[in-house]
């Protein structure tokens, strides 16, 4: 495990053995041990910083590690005992000069690197294990990924990362700053400007990385579906979508799940229509590499009645035969109607009335369903009888 050890020595045996110092650091997190002199502080997996800060107002510091005239000032802000020996610097507890690298360091002891002058006397400080941990910067642990957003949606992209100290973000679009220092990026009413490769360059106390790049993409939108609809054997069949997306926008009509060669407009006609036309149809819209496909549009058939129930002419105590006759896609069922009325039971294609009486005149017709679709017939007139019987007594006086 790396680590770095900062050994601590009080010349005049003040700082450390009444425990000022000792008492600060101990019980921060890592470990505080020897004594009474020297007392070594081991901080372990601390990360070298590259900022540099004067503590003793003129004191240069510098990066080069084996400049031994030269003070250095290094940073672990997540160890508490590190922080803890700078707030010792900070309340004048220690204070750093120059060491001019002719010090009395003791047998055995590593070089020092630094002279501190305290309240309560002197002590030199020696920087031991030089075995610093490699700047590492920040890891990436889960890239922000490929986008597909339709015009006027919402693209959200985040990331997730650790390093060492606070981390920073910065999203880039095609290289060009966007958005604000946030793991996520999210852009509300998307547009096809919005298009691109996206990256965010994190940034801790270490140094920074940058994320694979994000393809965002324009998701094509159905604005308009194709409805569904009911047609009579022989007519037309016309669909329509209508889309928005990046351009250009492709368009394949499909029968069912097969595609339909050369339907490939944002509109499908079909005349004249006929049974085997009867299916669910979609449309699959493309574009920017993208597709989505319409709603099912089903289309049924409307029965045709190819033969009318006739208007008759009927005697007293006789029988009348009404039908129709129909076309279109089987099953079909029949409900027959008195001026405008259910008729109970006549449910057939055919309609028979025994023993006609004149309260049976009236205006009759048929409603005709197949395939979820209803037509009614056209009336036929029973006329009252009392007229014929009228119509028959003058002419057998004649």
């Amino acid at each position: 495990m790396k680590k770095i050890t900062i050994e601590i020595y009080d010349e005049k045996n003040l700082i450390l053995t009444n425990n000022n110092i000792y008492n600060y650091l101990s019980g921060k997190g890592e470990v505080l041990s020897g004594g009474p002199q020297p007392r070594t502080l081991v901080l372990t997996n601390c990360v070298l910083t590259g900022s540099r800060t004067s503590i003793t107002g003129n004191t240069s510091y510098d990066t080069t590690l084996n400049d031994t005239n030269t003070q250095y000032s290094w940073s672990a802000p997540s160890y508490p005992a590190w922080n803890a020996v700078q707030s010792a610097f900070s309340n004048g507890l220690l204070s750093v000069g120059i060491l001019s690298g002719t010090g009395n360091p003791e047998p055995g002891n590593p070089p020092y690197t630094g002279y501190e002058t305290g309240l309560w006397g002197s002590a030199r400080v020696g920087i031991g294990a030089m075995d610093f941990p490699s700047a590492v910067p920040p890891v990436i642990d889960v890239q922000p990924s490929n986008q597909q957003v339709t015009i006027g949606g919402t693209l959200n992209l985040s990331v997730t990362a650790h390093g060492t100290g606070t981390l920073h973000y910065q999203w880039k679009k095609g290289g060009v700053n966007v958005g604000t220092d946030s793991a996520s990026y999210v852009k509300v009413g998307f547009a096809n400007t919005d298009r691109g490769t996206y990256t965010v360059n994190v940034t801790d106390d270490v140094g920074t990385t940058t994320s694979s790049g994000a393809i965002v993409t324009t998701n094509p939108s159905i604005t308009t579906q194709p409805p569904s609809v009911s047609v009579r054997i022989g007519g037309l069949l016309s669909l329509s979508v209508v889309a928005t997306g990046y351009a250009p926008i492709t368009y394949q009509w499909n029968k069912g799940v097969s595609p339909i060669g050369g339907q490939t407009g944002s509109s499908l006609s079909i005349n004249p229509f006929s049974l085997n036309d009867r299916a669910t149809y979609t449309c699959d819209v493309t574009c920017d590499g993208n597709t989505v496909r319409s709603n099912g549009a089903i289309i049924s058939v409307v029965p045709v009645i190819t033969t009318q129930p006739l208007t008759q002419e009927v005697l007293i105590n006789s029988s009348i035969r009404l039908s129709v006759g129909v076309s279109g896609y089987a099953p079909f069922t029949y409900q027959w109607k008195k001026n405008t009325v259910s008729i109970s039971g006549a449910t057939s294609s055919s309609y028979v009335k025994n023993n006609y009486a004149e309260s049976d005149s009236g205006s009759y017709s048929v409603d005709v369903t197949g395939d979820g679709n209803t037509v009614s017939s056209n009336p036929a007139i029973l006329p009252r009888v009392m007229a014929l019987l009228l119509r028959f007594s003058r002419s057998h006086r004649l």
